[in-house]
């Protein structure tokens, strides 16, 4: 099991928090069951409380024998507040009577220094399928890191026109993108 710590980073929280204009909820008495995983709702209209915004899944970790509390106290908040509660996880718990499960794939991104580095950790047909596209592409053609606000919006463009025209997928706000950036959380 994968340990994401990113979601319990205050500094990553806020910049959700930011770019989806969101709030945390206090959904138990409890402050323990509060640090386990954030609620949140959306500010500007009435919604379901999530523990997730768009597109990020964090499994709490439950221990065995306060799962069925943790789970009693959400369907009591849930009621008491006239308001569904989504929990977006990659594990499936043990108490619950009812969930949807989806398969979600996990990319774990390991700290390369190069692009050489990166490109010998590929499976061979995906390296092959990369250097037929790229003897098909111009020889202008380069990889690099992001150094500044401009080129991240270059490439938030290119990027977003794939996924939206091409795949038909919503995607993220650039804002998250320029957040991550600028905080250094994140390199493009």
């Amino acid at each position: 099991m994968f340990d994401f710590k990113i979601y319990q980073n205050q500094k990553f929280l806020e910049i959700l928090e930011d770019a989806y204009d969101i709030e945390k909820v206090k959904v138990f008495d409890n402050e323990d069951f509060n640090s386990l995983t954030t609620f949140y709702k959306s500010k500007k209209k009435k919604n379901n409380i999530f523990n997730m915004p768009f597109n990020f899944y964090y499994s709490p970790d439950i221990k065995n024998n306060n799962e069925k509390y943790f789970f009693d106290n959400l369907v009591k908040y849930s009621y008491e507040n006239n308001i569904n509660i989504i929990i977006k996880s990659l594990i499936k718990y043990d108490k619950l009577d009812y969930i949807s499960q989806n398969m979600n794939s996990i990319l774990d991104v390991k700290e390369f220094t190069s692009y050489e580095e990166y490109f010998k950790s590929l499976r061979k047909n995906f390296k092959q399928n990369i250097r037929t596209s790229y003897n098909k592409l111009p020889n202008d053609f380069e990889f690099k890191i992001i150094d500044n606000i401009e080129e991240l919006k270059l490439f938030y463009i290119a990027l977003s026109e794939l996924y939206i025209d091409k795949h038909k997928k919503v995607f993220q706000p650039f804002s998250l993108y320029k957040k991550l950036f600028e905080k250094g959380m994140a390199k493009f």
